[in-house]
This record gives C-alpha cells, structure tokens and sequence, in this order.
C-alpha cells in the first residue's frame, strides 16, 4: 500500500511528543495520597493478554 511507511512513521511521531508533553502520575485518593498501580497484574483473555484498568492522572 501507498503511504503506509509515512503513516506509520507520522502516528509513531505523534505518540512520541504526545509522551514528551504529558506528565503521567498515579492517581490519588480522597486523602490526597497515590493510588498504588500494580505493575505485574494482568489478564488473560484467551488469544490477548492485557494489564488490569488503572487510574492516572495526565497532565
């Protein structure tokens, strides 16, 4: 296909700076303390292993 190199590399730049500009941190409870993510928690759902829904806040 025409252009799919280019849109590749065009999607793989926008997530970059995306990530560049944004400050990801874990969200907090009603005490103002971080919610804990946990990092080795998955799920497994047959053909596609994914990690468990968190919560964080983007900035």
């Amino acid at each position: 296909m025409p252009g799919k190199h280019v849109a590749n590399d065009s999607l793989f730049i926008d997530v970059a700076i995306t990530l560049w500009a944004c400050e990801f941190e874990p969200a907090k409870d009603e005490l103002g303390d971080p919610i804990p993510i946990d990092v080795d928690g998955w799920l497994d759902q047959g053909t596609t292993i994914r990690p468990v829904h968190f919560t964080c806040d983007v900035t």
